[in-house]
């Protein structure tokens, strides 16, 4: 009799584990929506990526509309309204960028005045940037920040820049490790 029960209740511990590890697996692999505002070519662009390890599907995003109205380049307001009328998928490790305003400027951009700009960031800066995403029909995420936020004076390197100090970098140490060039 109390093998028995100690049966069963090494069956159920065995279940509930098992249980256990298959939620974390799921967890582990699923789809992971990350938004930020990152500057590149000196225009901010609103870049949506999928750190997760599976493809993020039906996703779906939403902008306040008073960010939107600020902004002053058409073309881009329109991209931004597109973007919330469709969904779309984004594969594992991938990202998707739009573009937002132009960087602080000394000179005129294109069909905008240096004025333009300034004035924008001047007015608009601080404006909170409301998104929301869902996507897999499960998963929901509100983020809320402002341009100022992702302004800095720090340098951003290209990806194609990063690759190239890498790859110098494994260079690097394959000479010293085989002690290549050492009187």
């Amino acid at each position: 009799m109390i093998l028995c029960e100690l049966s069963s209740i090494a069956t159920l511990i065995t279940a509930v584990a098992t249980f256990i590890t298959v939620l974390l697996m799921f967890s582990e692999r699923r789809a992971r929506i990350i938004i930020s505002i990152v500057p590149h070519d000196k225009i901010y662009f609103l870049k949506i990526e999928n750190i997760g390890k599976s493809t993020a599907k039906n996703i779906k995003i939403h902008i306040n509309n008073e960010y939107i109205e600020s902004l002053y380049n058409k073309q881009w307001k329109e991209i931004l309204v597109r973007i919330q009328s469709r969904k779309f998928h984004l594969c594992a490790g991938k990202a998707k960028y739009y573009p937002l305003v132009h960087c602080y400027s000394s000179h005129d951009k294109g069909n905008y005045t240096k004025e333009t700009i300034n004035n924008w960031h001047k007015n608009y800066k601080y404006e909170i940037m409301c998104i929301e995403v869902e996507y897999n029909s499960w998963y929901y995420l509100e983020e809320k920040f402002c341009i100022d936020n992702f302004d800095s004076e720090a340098a951003i390197i290209p990806s194609s820049d990063i690759k190239q100090i890498r790859e110098l970098s494994a260079i690097k140490r394959i000479i010293s490790k085989n002690n290549i060039w050492k009187d």
